[in-house]
Formats: structure tokens, C-alpha cells, sequence
């Protein structure tokens, strides 16, 4: 009955973007979400990557785990990132942060600390700014020391340094060693090229940081 009525009205779309009504048909902005992932399953860190728009660009956004949001029907109503994470997962974390930015996320992706070496391999040692000196522990305990100012950063460095937590520091100090390591880290990919980002194709940290490069 639908396919063959004919009556009715047709009303044709607003094409001039300055007229009221007009609506345009956009593409999302691709966005990836990652979750640093301490050795004890706790949330170590959170970046978010917008890749460039058509007209080039892109954003890595870190957020401190302390970033205190809503959590309607909880007691209290309120919860930070890291506690979210230990109550809801990546799925809760996600979603908080969602309602926060008041946009989608498309993709998130957990890195543990040991996964560092492998992403940064092709292009370590890093150099590396350290704003402020932190020092810390590698995945076999032995003691870790990162001096502030110019410093090599090794592989298996990476994860250790990102989640280093001193505990006469605020969480926006460690957010400043994310800041200076993706600094150099793109800085590197740049100078060696296409095939020393990780992975392939369009999809996780490989395909977010292949959007970022150049």
C-alpha cells in the first residue's frame, strides 16, 4: 500500500546553508579513547585522540583519574575516572566520559604499561623534556629515575614513566610527562616515517596516532 500511494505532499530539502531549517549531513570526527592500565588492573591514565578533520587538525586530550563526574543512581552520585573504572569497567568509564564531553566516543582501547615498549620500538629511545623529576619502578621492581630536563627514554621505559605516581605530586604534574613524551614521540614518527607507527590500517592506537603524524 505504501510503495504505490501517490498523494500527499512533497516537500524539497533547504539547500542554502544561510536559510533557516538547512541541515547538513556531516562525518563524525574519529575519536579514539585510551585507557592506561596499571599492573594492578587499576586506571593509570586517560587520552583521548580526535583525528584531523577535513580541513586538518586533531587533539590529544589527557584527563587526570581524579576528574571528579555525576554517576546518577550511585551513593554518592559522584565518582572519579579511576573509581568509575573499578566499579564499571571500560563500558562505565566510556559512557561517563561520553556525557561529560556530550559527544560520542568511537573506539577505546586498554594499554597496559608493558605495551609501551612494543608501540615506541621502531623509533626508541625517545628524547624526552621531563618537566619534573619523578621517580618510580620497572615491571620487575627495580628502582626507575627520571631526571627533569632533557632524558633518553627507553622502550620499556615508557609504560613506567607515563604511570609514574609520586605521591608529593598532583595528577596534573604526571598528566605534563604525558604531554612531553607524545610530544616527542610524534616528533619521532614524523622523521622516520609511515612504517614506524604500530599496526595497521585506520583502527586502534596505530591507526589514531597514523592520523596525528604529519
Amino acid at each position: 500500500i505504501l510503495r504505490n500511494e501517490d498523494t500527499g505532499e512533497i516537500i524539497g530539502g533547504v539547500e542554502d546553508p544561510d536559510a533557516p531549517g538547512f541541515q547538513a549531513l556531516v562525518t563524525p570526527t574519529p575519536t579514539t579513547l585510551l585507557a592506561d592500565i596499571a599492573p594492578d588492573g587499576s586506571l593509570a591514565g586517560v587520552t583521548l585522540i580526535t583525528l584531523p578533520s577535513q580541513d586538518g587538525g586533531g587533539n590529544i586530550v589527557f584527563f587526570p583519574v581524579g576528574t571528579l563526574l555525576d554517576v546518577p543512581f550511585r551513593t554518592p552520585p559522584e565518582a572519579t575516572l579511576a573509581a568509575i573504572h573499578a566499579e564499571a569497567g571500560l563500558p562505565g568509564l566510556e559512557q561517563r566520559l561520553e556525557t561529560m564531553l556530550g559527544a560520542g566516543i568511537g573506539e577505546v582501547v586498554a594499554v597496559p604499561a608493558g605495551q609501551w615498549a612494543n608501540l615506541v620500538a621502531p623509533v626508541a629511545p625517545l628524547t624526552v623534556q621531563n618537566p619534573v623529576a619523578v621517580e618510580t619502578t620497572d615491571a620487575g621492581g627495580q628502582p626507575l629515575s627520571f631526571p627533569q630536563g632533557e632524558i633518553p627514554l627507553t622502550a620499556a621505559q615508557v609504560g613506567p614513566y607515563l604511570q609514574a605516581d609520586a605521591e608529593d605530586q598532583a595528577d596534573t604534574v604526571r598528566l605534563s610527562r604525558h604531554e612531553a613524551f607524545w610530544t616527542a614521540w610524534l616528533a619521532a614518527l614524523d622523521e622516520a616515517g609511515e612504517d614506524a607507527v604500530p599496526g595497521e590500517g585506520e583502527a586502534g592506537i596505530g591507526g589514531a596516532v597514523r592520523g596525528l603524524t604529519g
